[in-house]
């Protein structure tokens, strides 16, 4: 996998589709249970202005991004840290995550 540069948490991104979410970056590289398999997602996020809701987190990847409203803070640390994300991506085979499935699931969580 090639080297992912993420965007600092906290940054406040338009996710594409018909409902043009605005979600706030809340996490970066995570591993996540997906039917018994692990899958790989660049963010993770929660609704603007909402916020986290229970335990309902978005995940997606930054091909499902349209729109940085705008970055959040980054340093040497976050630096650091996105190197050490790649790091772990690099030593460990992952599938990328179906965000499509995951928004599907999202919403049928929301719903209910």
């Amino acid at each position: 996998m090639d080297k992912l540069d993420f965007l600092p948490l906290g940054s406040t991104v338009v996710i594409k589709g018909e409902s043009k979410w605005k979600v706030v970056i809340i996490a970066r590289g995570l591993a996540l249970r997906v039917d018994n398999e692990m899958r790989f997602f660049d963010y993770g996020g929660c609704l603007y202005p909402v916020g986290l809701f229970g335990n309902n987190i978005l995940y997606f990847n930054r091909e499902d991004i349209n729109d940085v409203l705008q970055k959040g803070y980054s340093d040497l640390e976050d630096e650091t840290q996105i190197e050490n994300i790649n790091k772990w991506l690099y030593e460990h085979s992952m599938k990328r995550g179906d965000v499509s499935e995951m928004k599907e699931r999202f919403e049928r969580n929301r719903d209910a």
